[in-house]
């Protein structure tokens, strides 16, 4: 567990705090890396894709002038009505995966690359 102050004594100072080598090196699994869509060519199918509430509400906005519902597309993309209902209004921070974003996204005929939106990938993916 790590502890940090509120703030730091002097903040007149940048401070830098790198734990890198110290999340690399643990042990531990379920440790994931946030990144901006950018920074990487070949998105893992696996990977999270977490967007922030005004894209998910146009999102659904398209989804609903295209006449497909919830349930329809939930259907077509092989998960259950409430996951997307959970991703579009940002329920429990419910966020999809990769596989499952891009499925959402072509049956809207959306391109992902015109959306800005972050992925978590798990930290093994990743080099020491």
């Amino acid at each position: 567990m790590l502890v940090f102050p509120k703030s730091l004594p002097r903040q007149d100072r940048k401070y830098i705090i790198d734990l890198k080598e110290t999340i690399f090196n643990s042990g531990l699994e379920n440790i994931s890396v946030k990144i901006v869509r950018d920074k990487i060519k070949q998105v893992p199918a696996m990977a999270w894709c977490e967007l922030d509430s005004n894209s998910w509400s146009l999102l659904q906005r398209q989804r609903e002038l295209a006449g497909v519902s919830r349930k329809e597309l939930g259907g077509a993309i092989g998960v259950y009505d409430r996951i997307i209902q959970q991703w579009e209004q940002k329920i429990d921070n419910v966020m999809p995966r990769f596989s499952q974003f891009e499925k959402y996204l072509n049956h809207l005929t959306i391109k992902s690359e015109a959306l800005d939106y972050r992925l978590y990938l798990p930290k093994r993916l990743f080099k020491k």
